[in-house]
């Protein structure tokens, strides 16, 4: 069993070589919280194979915009503010990176955010083996809360949370927004069926006016503890940590993400005006893509030794730990957010890009 000793913020000031610097205004408003089971968190992350950082070749065509047909066939396209910024796309990048398919439709693209890309998809197919398509139409729209009409409920929909999509047939990953490279790892996990079929969860324990998938919340949590592991591998490679210290530097990245986690579900509950225990009954809480999955399962699913019973595929076991949602969320006591912003991107850290 690992033991770890948390660092101060101050041991890492060496971060500002590989984060972007819009993380530091959002450092900036998060109080931190150490993960309770960090230690079999890592225990596991221990045994992945090790991520080799590698440059990537790529060839430049221009084009005239992406083609459409897969944006076209699902929900997405309904959104004129996706659709809109993809056709604004002037350049197909051709990745080359062994087995997989990887394409990128954008503007301007960084050789450092091509290695990015390369690194993560070989690192993640040596930890799930098999052939990846990916393809990337990188805008530059964010996800941000509504401006709330007074005369309309809000609704968040997939324009205001989602980043990208898996096919369920083919397994195809497309990624329509820059922000957040985490989706990637997020959507590798589904390609890869790394994550659990919904068929056999519960439903998470909230009151719904809407459809809820409780594996995106898993498929989430996931992705944010694979992430801050690439992250961590990267500042090795980078020497902003050493090996000896990776485990503090995984520790505070996550726990920073906690604090963040909690600023974002308060922002969202002010947004719908309701109390966590709103949630458990009759509310205006509306929803068109998985918003309490990714912000509320996912936070829960911290507090608990999730890892290892999400890994041992024990569905009894899973379902008993998310019915546990709802004392959670009788004993959660919103904080005032200090700083008001509109971002509803789910992970604090962006590499820079």
């Amino acid at each position: 069993m690992l033991r770890i000793n948390m660092s101060t913020s101050d041991e890492f000031n060496l971060n500002q070589d590989i984060f972007d610097e819009k993380t530091y205004r959002r450092l900036q408003v998060v109080k931190k919280i150490k993960p309770p089971y960090i230690d079999s968190i890592v225990n596991y992350l221990q045994t992945l194979p090790t991520c080799n950082f590698l440059n990537y070749t790529y060839t430049m065509t221009p084009i005239d915009s992406p083609p459409m047909e897969d944006l076209n066939d699902s929900t997405f396209s309904k959104f004129n503010s996706i659709k809109n910024a993809v056709l604004l796309l002037k350049t197909k990048y051709t990745i080359n990176i062994n087995l997989h398919t990887v394409i990128i439709y954008g503007n301007n693209i960084s050789q450092l955010y091509i290695n990015h890309i390369g690194n993560i998809i070989n690192w993640w197919s040596q930890i799930k083996p098999q052939k990846y398509t990916v393809i990337f139409y990188l805008i530059d729209v964010t996800k941000q809360l509504p401006f709330y009409d007074l005369y309309d409920k809000p609704i968040l929909t997939e324009e205001y949370i989602n980043s990208g999509f898996t096919y369920r047939k083919s397994r195809a990953i497309h990624i329509f927004r820059k922000e957040e490279l985490k989706v990637l790892i997020h959507e590798l996990i589904h390609a890869s069926k790394f994550d659990l079929d919904n068929n056999k969860l519960i439903n998470i324990p909230f009151v719904l006016n809407d459809d809820n998938i409780t594996n995106e919340g898993i498929t989430e949590y996931l992705a944010i503890i694979f992430y801050y592991w690439y992250i961590t591998q990267y500042a090795i490679h980078n020497k902003v940590t050493t090996i000896d210290n990776k485990l503090s530097y995984f520790t505070e990245l996550l726990s920073n993400d906690l604090g963040w986690q909690v600023y974002q579900k308060n922002k969202i509950l002010r947004f719908f005006k309701l109390s966590p225990i709103d949630l458990l009954n009759k509310n205006d809480f509306r929803q068109k893509t998985s918003v309490l999955s990714y912000f509320f399962l996912k936070h829960y699913l911290f507090y608990h030794d999730s890892l290892s019973i999400i890994l041992s595929r024990d569905y009894k076991k899973i379902n008993t730990l998310i019915s546990g949602m709802d004392t959670f969320i009788k004993n959660y006591n919103t904080e005032e957010i200090p700083h008001h912003s509109r971002t509803l991107r789910m992970s604090l850290y962006e590499l820079k890009n």
